[in-house]
């Protein structure tokens, strides 16, 4: 959802003031519809507290080679 994109934001932020260096910062999860996609790319055209580009990526757990338990579909 949206909402986990803008969380992990949050987290990169926190990251930053912090004097932490981000590099990247992943959302893995099952699926990413759309709006979530739409959403990354104006993210990444934004820039942090510090001026550096955002550098946010979508993965799944499929493609982390991560399986999920039968009762998480």
């Amino acid at each position: 959802k949206a909402e986990d994109l803008y969380q992990l934001r949050m987290y990169h932020d926190g990251c930053v003031a912090d004097d932490m260096e981000v590099r990247e910062a992943v959302l893995i999860a099952q699926r990413h519809p759309d709006t979530v996609k739409a959403l990354l790319t104006e993210l990444n055209r934004q820039k942090d507290k510090k001026g550096r580009p955002y550098h946010f990526a979508l993965t799944t757990w499929d493609e982390e080679g991560i399986a999920l338990p039968p009762d998480a579909a």
